[in-house]
């Protein structure tokens, strides 16, 4: 069965440079008077239950069938989504070779292993004030 990309969202927010991709999907949500659930699934990602809409490595790495949904949905180019993940810093701050799309389990073995925080974010409320409400990556 061959699944179609998503339909265009008639609300999209504009992603600010260097912000997460978390962030701007919660922006988009609260921009669009949904549930966050509903914008995610709107994007094509795989939402696993309406009150845990993080897919796999959410946030963290885009893949190239993610990105082409996600740009369908809202018209942001797939380099623009791919620079709103952790992926960006891969081979720096972090190492992310272990993560296989679709492996619950290596994504686990990966987390356990870095620094980041592969489900949910901190935001420092000052930030989120200097940033008018978007979080950085």
């Amino acid at each position: 069965m061959t699944v179609g990309l998503p339909r265009r969202l008639a609300l999209v927010a504009e992603p600010r440079a260097g912000e997460s991709f978390a962030s701007w999907v919660d922006r988009m949500a609260v921009r669009n008077g949904c549930p966050l659930w509903m914008i995610a699934e709107a994007l094509g990602l795989d939402v696993r239950t309406s009150s845990d809409v993080r897919s796999l490595a959410y946030g963290v790495v885009a893949t190239p069938e993610r990105c082409r949904a996600i740009e369908a949905a809202t018209g942001v180019r797939a380099e623009i989504v791919r620079g709103m993940h952790l992926e960006v810093f891969d081979g720096s701050a972090v190492n992310l070779s272990g993560v296989r799309m679709g492996d619950a389990e290596s994504v686990r073995r990966t987390e356990g292993r870095e620094w980041v925080q592969f489900f949910g974010s901190r935001a420092c409320p000052k930030c989120l004030v200097a940033s008018d409400g978007a979080w950085p990556l």
